[in-house]
């Protein structure tokens, strides 16, 4: 299988590894650059595997709580799965140590 031809040109804000790119690093070495964006996409990847690992309820409290926008308040939460303030902390509080345990997981 062969692979595609890399343009020279950055195809997007977050594209590191174009030639465009490495070269206005001043002082980067490219093999760095690269190694960089592939652990990051590395750690992406074993952070987006552990959240689907999370139960539905903790997913959400989760993505309210700190992907989103418009951040849910824990008494918006707590209303919303009719359950108290503290049960919605705790259930956060488990969810980030088993995103935590899960992304370190090698």
């Amino acid at each position: 299988m062969r692979g595609a031809d890399t343009p020279f040109d950055a195809q997007s804000e977050d594209d590191l590894t174009a030639p465009e790119r490495l070269l206005a690093l001043e002082g980067a070495d490219p093999a760095e650059v690269v190694a960089a964006t592939e652990w990051e996409d590395h750690q992406a990847e074993r952070l987006k595997i552990a959240f689907e690992g999370l139960d539905a309820r903790s997913q959400e409290i989760i993505r309210a709580r700190w992907m989103s926008d418009d951040k849910s308040s824990l008494a918006t939460l707590a209303e919303s799965f009719g359950v108290s303030i503290e049960r919605v902390r705790q259930i956060e509080q488990a969810a980030l140590k088993k995103l935590k345990q899960l992304a370190s997981e090698e």
